[in-house]
């Protein structure tokens, strides 16, 4: 069983509450690495790649702090890499009322979800997003992607960037590239389901 890594700004308090509300209710143990200034002399990387060993996703809490730290702006763009290259799936899990200019390379899902005041959540995007989260608990770590039915692929059409990326609610609520952060129009439908 794989638990679940969760990168973000400690400032995102609303979407660290809702995403650890997502894990504890699908009994699955969600893991994070808390940055230490006063232990600089410890190897994190070593560290991080220790914790992400145990993990079948990566999910990144786009809140509207991420990018007002360079500090921790820096260390979401690592932990993203080291999953990357550890054959860890991405999703970018944004805040639905922030629109962030936060470039994501290797983004593998996306998805927009209401996470502020528990009173005005959408019960369907807890319920769908602990849907999820339990897949990936019953995935076995680092084994790559799982296939979630009723996914849709979306293509970048910005001409640098072309990412292929999941989505997980209708494309027309989807306003820009998660990779490149370029609005988009999608004028196409999705595109079907890629086997991995």
């Amino acid at each position: 069983m794989g638990d679940i890594f969760i990168c973000h700004s400690r400032r995102d308090h609303e979407l660290v509450v809702f995403m650890n509300e997502v894990c504890a209710n699908a009994g699955i143990r969600a893991r994070e690495f808390e940055f230490n200034f006063a232990a600089l002399g410890r190897t994190t990387n070593e560290e991080i790649i220790t914790i992400m060993e145990e993990c079948s996703a990566l999910f990144l809490l786009l809140g509207k702090n991420v990018s007002c730290n360079l500090h921790t702006s820096n260390w979401i763009s690592a932990e993203v890499g080291l999953a990357t290259g550890m054959g860890i799936p991405v999703w970018v899990v944004e805040d639905w009322f922030a629109s962030i200019d936060f470039p994501v390379p290797f983004v593998d899902h996306y998805i927009r979800i209401n996470v502020g005041d528990p009173a005005h959540r959408d019960p369907e995007h807890h319920s769908y997003m602990q849907e999820v989260v339990r897949a990936y608990g019953s995935h076995p770590a680092r084994r790559g992607d799982i296939v979630i039915p009723g996914t849709n692929y979306l293509q970048c059409n910005t001409g640098g960037c072309q990412a292929v990326f999941a989505v997980h609610q209708p494309f027309e609520h989807i306003e820009k590239c998660p990779v490149c952060t370029v609005s988009q129009h999608w004028d196409s439908p999705p595109l079907p389901p890629i086997s991995r």
